[in-house]
């Protein structure tokens, strides 16, 4: 079996361990659907004392009492006459808002005469919960996947997704039971965990299991690296030579001694790129959040003004326990000879916020 299909094989038994299948199962038997309100109008939508309804719903009935007379139904909700906007006929009344209707309570009232000249009044009510984003992960990724971790080292794991979410995160390892990482929201969207790697700790082809949670959107992820502990003590790569990174502490005992201004370990301002994308590598303070903006453009006639501007990053990335951090940039399109890139990266610690770092790379042949 190879390492792929391994990892797909425990993230599929950690979600059985984590009870995440089979949710959907659960029903109430015995209760009865809503009936007709007051018996006189059938199918009643929304359905009363309903919640969760969408504020563009549309409002409708269906009368029970044979064919009524058209001119004779008024329709009212919250307190406002309708009928001139609702579609009426003999067996069927419906009202679609020309604006959406308001959150929380909201009242139907439909007068009319039925069989022998009986007037009557129908009337119910129902919740109105305005639209909620959709809740997505973007991505999962750890700092497990380039070299393996050992005793002492910080796992670190990161979901971006949909802002302001409950989020949990898991390890998940064959032959255990998944273990939840304490997470927390460091900036919208980036929630992280961390774990202090244990002497003993040693597995390989582990799997990283992320869930966000609105209100009753819940959604899952996988990361698609696996996870390796080992028995021996490991280190954090060395930046490349010829760089000035900021000094790199395992644990520091103040962390707001380390400076916050992010450092570019990987390229100097004003270097050439030759390839199609590239990964910018940096320093900054322990686990700080590193904003990220990186945009394309064409300089002419001198640089007096640019054309065809894009934007190819905007992301936020969180710094490892020893403070590196890096994000790809894609290549997007045939960029000509002389395009620039250019990057600018602003550190965040709690409130904390450092300068801009600005670079300005040249796309080469």
């Amino acid at each position: 079996m190879d390492r792929a299909k391994r990892v797909q094989r425990i993230i599929i038994g950690g979600v059985f361990g984590l009870g995440l299948l089979g949710l959907g199962g659960i029903g109430l038997p015995g209760l009865p659907l809503p009936v007709a309100v007051a018996q006189q109008v059938a199918d009643p939508n929304p359905e009363p004392d309903s919640r969760q309804v969408p504020p563009d719903t549309s409002i409708s009935g269906v009368f029970t009492e044979g064919q009524v007379n058209p001119n004779s139904v008024r329709i009212i909700v919250n307190d406002r006459d309708v009928t001139s906007q609702s579609t009426i006929t003999r067996t069927f009344f419906s009202y679609r808002p020309t604006s959406p209707l308001p959150t929380g309570r909201n009242t139907v009232r439909v007068t009319y005469t039925g069989a022998g000249g009986v007037p009557r009044t129908v009337q119910w009510s129902f919740r109105v919960q305005p639209p909620q984003a959709q809740v997505k992960i973007n991505s999962i990724t750890h700092n497990a996947d380039s070299q393996p971790l050992g005793p002492g080292s910080t796992f670190l794991a990161t979901i971006n997704g949909t802002p302001r979410s409950q989020a949990t995160i898991w390890l998940v390892r064959e032959g255990r039971a998944p273990e939840a990482l304490n997470t927390q929201e460091v900036s919208p969207g980036v929630y992280v965990a961390t774990l202090t790697v244990r002497s003993g700790d040693i597995f390989r082809d582990g799997a990283v299991v992320g869930r966000l949670q609105r209100s009753d959107q819940v959604v899952y992820g996988a990361a698609t690296q696996p996870v390796e502990f080992v028995s021996t003590v490991t280190s954090t790569p060395v930046p490349p030579v010829g760089t000035n990174p900021t000094p790199n502490p395992t644990n520091p005992t103040n962390p707001s001694a380390v400076p916050l201004q992010p450092q570019f370990t990987s390229h100097q301002n004003g270097e050439t790129i030759r390839t199609r994308g590239f990964t910018l590598v940096g320093q900054t303070r322990p686990r700080a959040v590193v904003q990220i903006r990186v945009t394309s453009q064409l300089p002419v006639l001198g640089g007096v003004i640019t054309v065809a501007p894009q934007t190819l990053v905007n992301q936020d990335v969180v710094a490892d326990a020893n403070g590196r951090f890096e994000v790809p940039v894609p290549y997007r399109g045939a960029l000509p000879v002389g395009a620039e890139y250019r990057v600018r990266a602003v550190g965040r610690f709690g409130n904390e916020a450092s300068p801009a770092t600005e670079l300005v790379l040249v796309q080469g042949r």
